[in-house]
């Protein structure tokens, strides 16, 4: 499976939902199967409409949280107004290399504000590791913010040559570095020592 077909919402927005309820029927390439929560929530939003075709594995279909009074902060919330979250603050072009240094093309991949009271945010898991090929639209790690947790998506092709912040570090503020992609595999090497130098200190968590 490579996309799916939303054929129904089982719940509404507003609906509390608990752990093992049944939120919507996706219909794949090969059959149609209930899409299920693993926790207590609430449907704070849903971003994909019932019949929408070819939505892209790991795409954000709807956004939960934790309590009924975090709601209201999403009524607004579109799918476009994320991707736009994600395009204006997610990337960073590279620093001008130091003296001496010359590192390849890349791009540093900084946390974007994901709701609209979001100041820090939790790694929650990495779905991608190192050398791996990113395609746009993939899902690349999934952060908790204040109010939900949230799929980030890759925004253009390429491949993951770094992870700076590791799964589980908490308090991640806002434009902090996670990540490095770069356009070719064969630069993936050169990031293998890299250190952040510069920008805001985060403190990973014992092992």
């Amino acid at each position: 499976m490579q996309t799916g077909t939303i054929a129904r919402w089982e719940k509404k927005e507003g609906d509390k939902i608990n752990e093992g309820d049944l939120i919507a029927e996706v219909e794949t390439d090969k059959a149609t199967v209930g899409f299920e929560l693993l926790e207590d929530c609430y449907l704070a939003k849903i971003l994909v409409p019932e019949g929408t075709r070819d939505v892209t594995v790991g795409a954000v279909i709807c956004i939960t949280v934790d309590s009924a009074d975090l709601i209201p902060a999403f009524k607004n919330l579109t799918l476009e107004k994320l991707a736009a979250s994600f395009a204006s603050s997610a990337a960073v072009p590279p620093p001008a290399a130091a003296p001496g240094c010359s590192l390849p093309t890349h791009m540093k991949v900084c946390l974007p504000a994901l709701s609209p009271t979001m100041t820090m945010g939790t790694v929650q898991r990495w779905e991608k590791k190192v050398g791996e090929k990113l395609s746009e639209g993939d899902l690349l790690a999934e952060i908790e913010t204040d109010k939900a947790t949230i799929g980030f998506e890759v925004q253009e092709e390429g491949y993951l040559a770094k992870i700076m912040v590791s799964e589980g570090t908490r308090d991640v503020p806002l434009g902090a570095p996670l990540c490095i992609i770069v356009e070719k595999e064969s630069d993936i090497a050169a990031f293998s020592d890299y250190i952040e130098t510069a920008g805001a200190d985060v403190s990973t968590p014992p092992p």
